[in-house]
Parts: C-alpha cells; sequence; structure tokens
C-alpha cells in the first residue's frame, strides 16, 4: 500500500507510514502488576524498630483486647501496671514465595514504673522507679501481600523465639512468688500488625502484642510473664 502510495503522492505515503507505526505503539499491552510484588518492601532488607508501652496484668488473650474482655480469666484492677520502651533490629533472610518473608529478630527494653509486685497476692508499690531490662531473640514470619484499596499496606508478623530479664517487676513478680516459679528466661512472642502507605513502604506504623510465656511451666516453672501492648515506628533500610 506505501509503495503504490508513494507512486501517487511521496508526501502521503511518509505521513501514512508515520500513523502506522503510533498505532501500532499506543496497541501495547500494558502489563498488569501481581498485587504480591507491587507491596514489595521496597528490596529493603534490614529494620530498626522503636516501641513504648504499658504492661497489662491480665492473661494474653485479655491483654490482645486491651483489657476490654476478659479471656479465661477474671479481670481485676488495676489493668495496666508498669510501663515499657525498646527497640528491635530485624533482618530479612529469604522469600517463602505467596507474599511470606522469613527473618529473624533481636530486641532489647527498659521495663520500669512504680509497681514492684503487682496484683495477684499483694501490691507492692516503690517511691522510685523500678527497672527490669529484657533482651528477646527468634525468627520471625511476614505476609507482606495485602493491599487496602490500592494505598495502605496492612502486614501482620510473627516472632517466636526466647526471652531474657535482668529480673522481675509487676504482676510478673506476683506469679514468681505465687506459683515458685522464676522469669528470667522464659518464652517470647510478638505478634503484630504494620501499617504503611504503598508510596511508603519503609516505614510502618506497628501495633504490637508483646507476651513472655513459660509454655505451660516448661520454663521456669511460669505460665505467663508479663504482656503488654506496644505501639511504634519501624524503618527499613
Amino acid at each position: 500500500m506505501v509503495l503504490f502510495l508513494t507512486t501517487l503522492s511521496p508526501a502521503r505515503a511518509t505521513d501514512l507510514l508515520k500513523e502506522v507505526q503510533q498505532t501500532a505503539k499506543s496497541s501495547q499491552v500494558v502489563p498488569v502488576v501481581p498485587l504480591q510484588n507491587r507491596s514489595r518492601t521496597a528490596s529493603r532488607d534490614d529494620s530498626i524498630f522503636f516501641f513504648a508501652g504499658r504492661l497489662s496484668t491480665s492473661n494474653m488473650g485479655s491483654t490482645a483486647t486491651f483489657n476490654t474482655v476478659a479471656v479465661d480469666t477474671t479481670l481485676i484492677a488495676p489493668y495496666y501496671d508498669n510501663y515499657i520502651v525498646g527497640a528491635a533490629y530485624q533482618h530479612r533472610f529469604r522469600e517463602l514465595g505467596s507474599g511470606f518473608v522469613l527473618g529473624g529478630e533481636i530486641g532489647a527494653a527498659d521495663r520500669f514504673g512504680h509497681y514492684a509486685v503487682c496484683c495477684n497476692i499483694q501490691t507492692v508499690t516503690s517511691s522510685d522507679i523500678r527497672h527490669s531490662g529484657e533482651l528477646w531473640f527468634g525468627p520471625t514470619i511476614r505476609y507482606e501481600s495485602f493491599v487496602l484499596f490500592d494505598q495502605l499496606r496492612i502486614t501482620p508478623g510473627l516472632t517466636a523465639g526466647f526471652s531474657l530479664t535482668t529480673n522481675s517487676i509487676g504482676i510478673e513478680r506476683g506469679r514468681e512468688l505465687s506459683g515458685n516459679g522464676n522469669g528470667r528466661f522464659l518464652g517470647y512472642l510478638g505478634t503484630e500488625l504494620a501499617f504503611s502507605r504503598v508510596s511508603m513502604p519503609n516505614l510502618e506504623l506497628v501495633f504490637r502484642l508483646h507476651h513472655r510465656s513459660g509454655a505451660l511451666r516448661l520454663l521456669g516453672n511460669m505460665m505467663e510473664g508479663y504482656n503488654a501492648n506496644v505501639v511504634g515506628l519501624r524503618y527499613w533500610f
């Protein structure tokens, strides 16, 4: 066709060739980006998490509801005794597929407040602030493929491992006394929800349930150690 039009009008043939090329380019199909790849954490493998919160006097189930529901227990005031601030470093080791990512975490925290013993058999408060250090570590797993309204990334995560403390305070000390236990070395479980924007995946707002447990008296002759509701920011770099 182009050759035929060339014999009639060379200028028209050139215009037609340009139109054909433009039409071919505009007809190319733009590939659809899978949700799983779009919500990827921008290839960042390391993070630091800073948090603060309150230490709960109830069990893990009730702490998960911010002590609004008595889960297999009786809620007795005070629902929270001491405080906790800390930081955790997390590293991503590998992607497991289907949006799951395996990693590891190590963290440290200061547990502090006026409650030396609380609250099941006796309550002992101090005029000065009591401190208790904590160190925990363990593997992590995250699910990074849930995006709401193409804007908000919601990432559930779980850390399971072990926790060591310098001493016990508050309800944890009360549980040691009532059960003849030792809460210095217990199991650790951290369940969390992290929120971030698709355009800023490296910065997350994190809500975590911070749990220490004796695993049915397997460790330290303890059932539960300390629970906490914490909130903080995590930055991936």
